[in-house]
């Protein structure tokens, strides 16, 4: 980059150019094989951490117990009067005299793994002398973790923590550290300044020991206050950020603002005008060649950040590998065309074409979603045309002297007319080339062979092409080493629900057989698809119409399957309590440890709940464990993610005093407001304080939940289509966060007060979550808020789909009688029970959600059809089950681990379950309610006022 490159260019470099799994590797004899961990590629996963510990559990990286390569080196130095505490990732060392402060300047020393030891021989030995505080990476796999193209971009390189005393302090410590590792360049800190001219010493303002607020899922965000008592929440995001009254100490040296409207110009050609995605390593942008006037797609690699092969010897090695790659490739066809390669600032670019085609994970769920009347002879030639295509593609590609090793959905694009791209080459290898090759790949997609870092070969291109394929027909990829067995079983049921050729099983099988020797090649498997019979049939694959089909009664075989699987749950669940843990009592999914350890979605209450509806019983060792850590501090007032949910399981556990004094507690919390919707916001909170006065008959929760319901309608918002809530900036829609969630809280307090209004303000906000719906196939689906994204998904599931809508309208409908909501609920019905074909099983998302509002529909309305239709959906639950000898269990979100909670685990399943088997009331739901009494229809005329929420305006 030139000297009179704009500011502005600089600071896109610097900090982004747009603001914004596999069984555990272990060795033979079972212990964690860091050498294998280290280059996994999770895809995007936000949680990549917490995999790396246990084969079938979420674990946090604190429980890993590091190796002492940089203790000791530290040891050596801080020889007396410093107390050394090593806390997972980071070892804290802290001087004799040390007294923390809340807030102040920080100092960030970055490294290489190939320089960590040096450099912190230097710092240590500086802050020895000085008497500082500061932290380091633990280890030297720590340290390789942070490089990893799904770490937190902010902690990448990250290896020192510094916490000067003052100003002053920091001026010195500086200038110290920087006149002895001028020879040493590491990644730059995003969050941070550098300092002077050093290519390791960053400094900002931060938290020392500050404080935290709980948002309303329950992660905490820190911050400090300020002189004035104001807040100031501590963003770890990128830029250098000063709290109002903070000066920089060594003036203002750059321009900090970002890029304007025109964007980055890159090289003096290539004009950025879309981030499709960041990471650790780098970036990935759309962009305009102002030389030829063609869309590309530039790959960012930040400085520093070339590791992926441990034997780089320069930071060009990784994006100059991909280059040749892509130019050898480009007469295939089958890539996109090399442009070009550069460096600017410190940082290198890989530019190609830009091409016009999606991803074939959205491909196969456009597949799935645009459905209407196609038969599966139709449907089948489509989805074959692209499977040998793919085969045919890397055929050309092998020929041409190539192992791509990491054939993935988000990695091969389909074009607009059919044709197929590979694209992302960082684990490629070129078969001529002696030289050693990246040990990298993605979970579930990859041969034993390739995870052990065998010489790359062909085959496991065709092992990862089997696993495209299973993925296409199931969505599961991501879980295929955690439940193999499974995903076989249950792509036998979905080829036979889609109707197609059974032999496609085999040909998946074939191309995933674990002996290398065994497994089938392309042009066998391209062969043995050609082979395949197209259907015959003529009607459409799946039902078409706005009402749900006809479904058989349960055969016993089935009644005997799911009762078997419920009670396998249970076992499981039962033998994995563990009660002298803090953060978790049984396997949960990983955003348990960054809220709380107890909260419905995520946390203990979740598996509780479950033992005491489907065992009749649950330990009061465990109900006190959930109580000593239920508390206003560590957990927010939400339905799911904190106390209201809570004090609602402990009402049904007997334990209603506690649950009165974690609500009274609550109530005071003014972030109660925060947000308005069900799962998170007041009406859930609300909803919490109606299960405590039907359960006390205490009128002060009636009073509670009907000031929650005063506030809601002072603070809506009036529209053409009806009334609605924001939550922040957005308009949000759905039973989760958005209308329809409010509007049942409304629906039952209206019943609960006998108050019209509140009825009516119910039937007004399911009225503009109707508006909002969208048709296809004759189902109604919903995306996750008002002027959603392009490409945001359209749902059918509890959170902001179909069957969280169809669950409120319907209730509504039975508080009113209202025949249109009736009509909407059996729309949604329709479009929840139409098909079993989802990767999803949960609560919150899947299969079970769908299935507890088919049981409302049955209980509610009396129709047997859809009790038939809950047993049909829970069939397809059956595959996904794990095998353990203590019992049976279910992956979470991800499918990468095993999750015992309500939210997205066993235990939502066997709610549903244990409700489908035995009847009763849908958990957090007050169904009773809702034959308090007549309503009387009033006219919308009618309902006037003068608080905020009539204005009037058009969303």
């Amino acid at each position: 980059m030139g000297a009179n490159a704009p500011i502005h260019h600089l600071w896109s470099l610097r900090r982004g150019l747009l603001r914004e799994c596999s069984p555990i590797c272990t060795d033979s004899a079972g212990e964690l094989d860091t050498d294998k961990v280290e280059q996994m590629n999770f895809d995007d996963h936000p949680f990549m951490m917490h995999t790396l510990l246990d084969r079938d559990h979420y674990e946090p990286i604190s429980r890993y117990a590091p190796k002492a390569d940089y203790l000791d080196i530290v040891r050596k130095r801080l020889v007396s009067g410093w107390k050394l505490v090593v806390d997972g990732f980071w070892t804290h060392c802290t001087p004799e005299d040390y007294r923390a402060i809340s807030h102040g300047w920080k100092i960030h020393v970055s490294s290489t793994t190939k320089d960590a030891r040096a450099i912190l021989e230097i710092v240590s030995e500086v802050l020895e002398q000085s008497g500082t505080a500061f932290k380091f990476c633990s280890d030297p796999w720590l340290l390789r973790l942070t490089f990893n193209k799904n770490a937190s971009r902010v902690q990448a390189g990250k290896f020192v923590t510094i916490y000067p005393r003052d100003a002053g302090d920091m001026r010195s410590l500086l200038d110290a550290l920087h006149r002895r590792t001028r020879s040493f360049t590491g990644p730059y800190v995003l969050t941070d300044k550098p300092y002077r001219d050093s290519n390791v010493i960053f400094y900002r303002y931060g938290e020392h020991v500050g404080e935290f607020r709980l948002n309303r899922y329950g992660n905490k965000e820190s911050g400090f206050r300020l002189a004035d008592g104001s807040w100031h929440s501590d963003s770890r995001a990128p830029g250098f950020r000063l709290p109002p009254g903070i000066t920089d100490p060594f003036g203002v040296e750059e321009d900090e603002e970002g890029p304007g409207e025109d964007g980055v110009l890159l090289k003096d050609r290539y004009r950025v005008t879309a981030a499709l995605k960041f990471n650790a390593i780098g970036g990935v942008y759309e962009a305009i060649d102002q030389l030829t006037g063609d869309e590309v797609v530039i790959r960012e690699e930040r400085g520093g950040m070339s590791i992926l092969d441990l034997n780089a010897q320069d930071d060009s090695d990784a994006i100059m590998k991909e280059a040749r790659i892509v130019k050898r490739l480009s007469e295939t066809g089958y890539v996109p065309r090399f442009v070009d390669v550069f460096k600017e600032w410190k940082n290198w670019f890989l530019v190609t074409e830009k091409v016009d085609g999606e991803s074939l994970w959205g491909h196969s769920m456009n597949f799935y979603f645009e459905r209407e009347g196609k038969p599966p002879g139709e449907a089948f030639s489509e989805l074959r045309e692209i499977m040998i295509g793919i085969a045919t593609g890397l055929s050309a590609v092998h020929r041409a002297g190539v192992v791509l090793r990491d054939v993935t959905r988000n990695n091969v694009l389909v074009t607009r007319d059919g044709g197929i791209k590979f694209i992302d080459f960082e684990f490629s290898h070129e078969i001529d080339d002696e030289g050693p090759w990246v040990h990298g790949w993605t979970p579930g997609y990859a041969a034993a062979d390739q995870i052990s870092n065998k010489t790359p070969v062909p085959a496991d291109d065709h092992y990862a092409f089997g696993v495209l394929l299973l993925d296409m027909l199931t969505y599961s990829a991501p879980g295929f080493e955690l439940n193999r067995q499974g995903l076989y079983e249950k792509l036998r049921q979905n080829i036979e629900e889609l109707k197609f050729p059974p032999g496609l099983y085999d040909i998946v099988a074939g191309l995933t057989a674990s002996d290398p020797g065994e497994r089938w090649n392309l042009e066998d498997a391209a062969d043995a698809l050609n082979a395949l019979p197209v259907p015959s049939m003529t009607e459409s694959m799946f039902h078409v119409g706005t009402k749900l089909q006809a479904f058989a009664p349960p055969a016993e075989s089935l009644r005997e399957s799911l009762d078997g699987l419920l009670q396998g749950i249970g076992a499981y669940i039962e033998h994995s309590t563990v009660q002298d843990r803090d953060d978790r009592m049984w396997p949960t999914a990983a955003e348990a440890f960054v809220t709380n350890p107890v909260n419905l979605q995520h946390g203990a209450a979740g598996p509780v709940i479950f033992l005491q509806r489907a065992r009749g019983r649950v330990g009061p060792t465990c109900l006190d464990w959930i109580e000593r850590r239920a508390n206003v501090k560590t957990c927010p007032p939400g339905l799911l993610s904190g106390l209201a949910g809570v004090a609602v399981v402990l009402v049904e556990a007997g334990r209603t005093e506690r649950a009165e004094d974690l609500m009274a507690a609550s109530h005071a919390l003014e972030s109660i407001h925060d947000a308005p919707g069900l799962f998170y916001g007041s009406a859930g909170w609300g909803l919490a304080c109606l299960h405590l006065w039907l359960s006390t008959d205490a009128p002060i929760h009636l009073e509670r939940a009907i000031e929650v319901g005063d506030r809601l309608i002072e603070t809506s918002i009036r529209t053409p289509e009806g009334v609605c809530w924001r939550t922040e900036s957005d308009i949000l829609l759905g039973l989760g966060e958005g209308q329809s969630g409010v509007a049942l809280f409304l629906s039952y307090l209206g019943k609960a007060a006998g108050d019209q209004r509140y009825l009516q303000y119910a039937s007004d906000a399911l009225d503009f979550e109707i508006a909002h719906s969208i048709e296809s196939g004759g189902e109604l689906l919903w995306q996750p808020r008002v002027d959603a994204r392009p490409g945001e998904a359209k749902s059918p599931h509890t959170w902001f789909g179909a069957s969280g809508v169809g669950s409120a309208c319907l209730r509504h409908y039975r508080a009113t009688g209202e025949e249109r909501f009736l009509r909407i609920a059996e729309r949604c019905a329709h479009t929840a029970g139409a098909s079993r074909f989802t990767n999803k099983m949960w609560q919150v998302e899947g299969i079970a959600g769908f299935g507890e509002f088919m049981l409302d529909m049955h209980q509610l309305l009396g129709e047997e059809n859809y009790r038939n239709a809950a047993f049909h959906l829970a069939e397809a639950l059956i595959p996904h089950r794990i095998e353990r000898k203590n019992g049976v269990a279910f992956a979470g979100s991800d499918h990468y681990r095993i999750c015992c909670d309500f939210g997205r685990g066993s235990a939502g399943i066997g709610i549903f379950l244990q409700r489908l088997f035995a009847g009763g009331p849908r958990l957090l739901m007050l169904d009773h309610l809702l034959e308090a009494g007549p309503y009387q229809q009033v006219e919308r005329a009618a309902v006037t006022g003068t608080h905020a929420g009539d204005e009037l305006v058009v969303v």
